[in-house]
């Protein structure tokens, strides 16, 4: 379906009120709008020419756009997310004027009045947006942005919209853009910077060339919204019905553990260290690494350590952990303290948990504990003497947190940062199938 739209002349989009009678084409408001002035023309050699009418605006065309646009019931929608991104020229019908958008200037309207949304916080566009300073459309490309944080920022964006079916549709209605992203993929092969075939790999809404950083996504808001859909696997962000975020992935990021194999839900596995898999330029053995796929589990040889989730973390505590883990402050209070089963009274990081269960089993008074692996590590953040180091600065640890289910596999249950790294030194690796 996303080539429908991606290779339109112009889509027409009408964002008119959901059961407004008159449909897409309603009357213009009779009369006029505001006062009117007749001023004289002047022309560059000084002689009278005519009349120059001015007429008073109420409010401005940002905010007409932001109101009958970015607000309209129609931008709120899950599906309209790939159709709006991947058509190159819109046309957007309100009840009170028309507004034109392309790939490369910002909206304007019929009177070619132009919304300079740089600032705005709105849906879809306006959100897009406020995280590139610049229209979105003219960053859709692999030489403007790093592929996965374009990506991360539309799944972002897409987790904010509605889908009457999410349990279905989720995967389905953002996989035009998925497909798209695939092909910036190969181009950025093309170019030298693909080591082999398995980075334009799919697997349930993450892509495996950046499937270290898919895997620590975190809620955006508290639980009391969140859903959840069977049909994703726990550790894709698809799992949960809920808007989400990555945090900022650090200047010095190493990866600390090893995808080894993908599993489908049939129980056919794909080793990826078994690089005859993938000779002869086979770029998706069996066909099942399509924009459509949900892969039930994934191989990780990791480090794995147990820590203690406690409750919620004030604003005061949120802000000083937030210094030491290199993030951005959390303002929405969905971080929980961590600390070590032995010193529970000792702050050594934060969590976020997204899985409903475990959220309600802590509440604000009880501590649980659970296993974390350790996925990357953030190097260089500042404050090493605070922690005992003796340069200035100290490393992160960033890890999903699990629960083992009734037949040996485990759970993802959220993620979070230990700003104390030395808790998984001499840590023996060990394999674990997470579904």
């Amino acid at each position: 379906m996303g080539q429908y739209y991606q290779y339109s002349l112009i889509t027409i989009a009408v964002a008119t009120p959901p059961n407004d009678p008159a449909g897409c084409f309603p009357p213009r408001p009779s009369g006029l709008n505001g006062m009117l002035a007749r001023l004289p023309y002047i022309d560059q050699q000084g002689r009278k020419d005519g009349f120059v009418y001015v007429q008073e605006r109420h409010g401005s065309v940002h905010d007409e756009y932001r109101n009958t646009i970015l607000q309209s019931e129609l931008l709120g929608r899950g599906w309209v997310l790939q159709e709006w991104l991947l058509s190159r020229r819109l046309i957007f019908i309100t009840s009170n004027q028309l507004y034109f958008e392309c790939q490369s200037k910002w909206p304007h309207n019929e009177y070619m009045e132009t919304a300079h949304l740089g600032l705005d916080a709105g849906r879809i566009s306006g959100r897009i947006h406020s995280e590139w300073k610049v229209p979105l459309k003219s960053l859709f490309s692999y030489k403007t942005k790093p592929i996965g944080d374009l990506w991360c920022t539309i799944v972002e964006t897409y987790c904010t919209l509605q889908l009457t079916k999410p349990e279905l549709d989720t995967f389905l209605a953002i996989a035009g853009i998925a497909g798209e992203i695939k092909r910036m993929i190969a181009q950025e092969a093309t170019n030298g910077d693909a080591t082999n075939k398995q980075r334009e790999y799919y697997v349930a809404g993450l892509w495996l060339t950046d499937i270290h950083h898919g895997l620590l996504w975190e809620q955006r808001t508290r639980l009391n919204t969140i859903g959840s859909n069977p049909r994703a696997p726990t550790w894709s962000w698809a799992s949960q019905s809920t808007p989400i975020k990555w945090q900022p992935r650090g200047k010095r990021v190493a990866n600390t553990c090893e995808i080894c194999a993908l599993i489908l839900p049939d129980g056919r596995s794909f080793d990826l260290n078994d690089t005859t898999e993938y000779e002869n330029g086979s770029e998706d053995p069996g066909g099942v690494f399509g924009v459509t796929n949900s892969f039930a589990a994934l191989k990780i040889l990791s480090q794995r350590r147990l820590f203690l989730i406690h409750r919620h973390l004030t604003s005061s505590e949120t802000t000083k952990i937030s210094s030491y883990t290199g993030n951005a402050t959390n303002f929405a209070g969905t971080w929980r303290a961590v600390s070590d089963p032995l010193s529970p009274t000792r702050h050594l990081g934060w969590a976020s948990i997204e899985s409903p269960s475990v959220s309600r089993q802590l509440g604000e008074e009880n501590s649980i504990a659970l296993q974390a692996l350790h996925i990357a590590r953030i190097r260089g953040e500042s404050g090493g003497v605070k922690f005992g180091k003796l340069g200035m600065t100290h490393s992160v640890c960033c890890v999903v947190f699990i629960i083992p289910r009734e037949d040996g596999r485990y759970e993802r249950v959220g993620t979070g940062r230990i700003f104390q790294s030395q808790y998984f030194d001499g840590v023996q690796k060990e394999e674990v199938e997470l579904v």
